[in-house]
């Protein structure tokens, strides 16, 4: 009996003994947790800690870049301002933002690569000006002298015309090339003239008067009433040249002959060319759009199309500028000369006066040189 209670005792006592150990165990599991757990609180603290000081961070850089967005926007009106005061008072204006290649080349005077890029006249900056313009603006004369007849008549955001910038400037000789563009009148209803009101006393003297000069320019007949002449662009041997433009051609040249006292030879050759030149069409041979007989006033009028200069003008811009011909610019005007001149031939005509200033250049061709033409003063083969 004695001994059945002692096993008894001896195996509860090794039961609490065992449980002791077990309950020490798990606390020992608890404070290792709760230490993890308060280590793992203090890490996500310290995150979000973190995290709110970003926060606080881009919202300031935001409200910085708010502020700095606007600051932008105000410096951009003052500087159009400052341009339109600095034009107003006949300043030179500041390099432009070169939108295109025919603006940038135009403010740089660069004929050459001007050529190459006519076929975005008409084309605009961010103010609303032309190359034209930005050329009378600095007095680049002969751009003017070549964007004229392409660019005439536009006005910028300000409503202000070529003529008004050349103007503002003082630039003369931009001017005498522009008067058909003074009656024109900006955003606020000033016309040219007005501009030339607020220069300096010195410059307004030497512009006004110009501004006051007529402009003669031929009465043209009936037949020719469509074309609108748009400016004086030469005169040769053979009678002037005038820039004109009509709905169904745009740009084109009109060349006014008076042959009244010319040698009737002469007269008897202009008149079979006449009668002939409308008829020839190559891409290498200078297309006539109309040609018309007066013979009651001994004149004849040659409507042709619009070229941006010579081969001769061509070759001497480069000489100034020392830069050659490539290879292939050769070729490409060699092989253009001789299919126009291959042409003529086939038509049983020749070609009486070849020479670089009657080799035409068009814009719309090949680098520099675009489209040949020939001048068509030729004779029957017999």
């Amino acid at each position: 009996m004695c001994e059945d209670l002692r096993k008894a005792s001896d195996q509860k006592q090794a039961l609490i003994n065992a449980l002791t150990t077990e309950k020490g165990t798990l606390q020992e599991q608890l404070s290792k947790t709760t230490e993890d757990l308060k280590r793992a609180l203090a890490d996500q603290k310290a995150q979000n800690l973190a995290l709110e000081k970003e926060v606080t961070q881009l919202r300031t850089e935001s409200h910085d870049m708010k502020d700095l967005q606007r600051r932008l926007e105000e410096v951009e009106e003052e500087k159009k301002a400052l341009l339109q005061n600095l034009a107003a008072v006949g300043g030179r204006l500041p390099p432009a933002r070169e939108d295109s290649s025919l603006i940038s080349s135009a403010i740089q005077g660069d004929l050459s690569t001007l050529r190459r890029h006519l076929d975005q006249a008409g084309q605009k900056d961010s103010s609303g000006m032309t190359a034209l313009m930005h050329a009378a603006s600095r007095g680049q004369t002969e751009v003017v002298r070549l964007l004229r007849p392409l660019e005439a008549h536009l006005q910028d955001g300000r409503g202000w015309t070529a003529l008004m910038h050349a103007v503002g400037g003082g630039h003369e000789e931009c001017v005498g090339l522009l008067l058909l563009e003074r009656d024109l009148k900006d955003g606020e209803g000033r016309t040219a003239e007005d501009v030339a009101n607020g220069l300096p006393d010195g410059e307004r003297r030497r512009i006004t008067p110009l501004l006051r000069k007529k402009v003669q320019l031929p009465d043209l007949p009936d037949e020719l009433s469509s074309f609108q002449l748009t400016g004086r662009l030469g005169r040769g041997a053979f009678g002037t040249v005038f820039s004109a433009w009509s709905e169904e051609h745009g740009n084109c040249a009109l060349k006014v002959v008076e042959y009244e006292e010319m040698e009737r030879t002469i007269v008897d050759s202009l008149r079979r060319e006449m009668g002939t030149i409308p008829s020839l069409k190559h891409p290498h041979v200078l297309r006539y759009h109309r040609v018309h007989d007066d013979p009651d006033n001994g004149t004849a009028y040659l409507v042709m199309e619009w070229c941006s200069g010579t081969l001769l003008d061509e070759v001497r811009g480069r000489g100034e500028r020392r830069e050659p011909f490539r290879d292939d610019e050769v070729w490409r005007c060699l092989r253009e000369m001789a299919s126009g001149l291959a042409y003529l031939h086939e038509k049983r005509y020749v070609h009486r006066d070849l020479k670089p200033e009657n080799v035409l250049l068009s814009y719309y061709g090949f680098i520099g040189l675009g489209v040949l033409i020939c001048d068509t003063r030729h004779v029957p083969v017999a």
